[in-house]
């Protein structure tokens, strides 16, 4: 994990954006590894495509990733704090990361990064306010 500091420290509310992928959940787990040394708060954000692209696809994966979360909440003894905001993945996670200190972001190693295909990781990255842990998985 790379630590992009922005002296947001100490780090008492931690924002994670989790998706259905396997890799966000990894960027889940290390937030809640950070969360529980630092005794802080974890938001958990999840962000689906606007209804008129993803249509009612996007609400069954919502209810899924959101079952998830509850269930690693659970597993830890955790409390998080778990928002579905749908829009732009990118500028929505930088919006709400200014209610924060610490953003968690994954993405996946040699993800390139392209007008058309973005690294979603690294652009979050790039936009957030606060600082950011940025873990690159294989």
């Amino acid at each position: 994990p790379i630590l992009i500091a922005r002296g947001s420290a100490p780090y008492r509310r931690i924002l994670v954006p989790v998706t259905d992928s396997p890799t966000s959940w990894r960027g889940l787990e290390l937030a809640v590894d950070i969360a529980r040394l630092m005794d802080a708060m974890i938001t958990a954000l999840h962000v689906p495509q606007p209804r008129f692209l993803g249509g009612d696809m996007g609400d069954a994966r919502t209810e899924a990733v959101v079952k998830n979360i509850e269930d690693i909440a659970r597993l830890y003894g955790l409390n998080f704090e778990v928002r579905v905001q749908e829009g732009n993945s990118i500028r929505t996670t930088a919006r709400v990361a200014s209610e924060h200190q610490l953003v968690v972001a994954a993405r996946r190693r040699n993800q390139p990064d392209s007008y058309f295909a973005p690294d979603v990781g690294l652009r979050i990255a790039l936009a957030a306010p606060c600082s950011v842990v940025l873990l690159s998985v294989t």
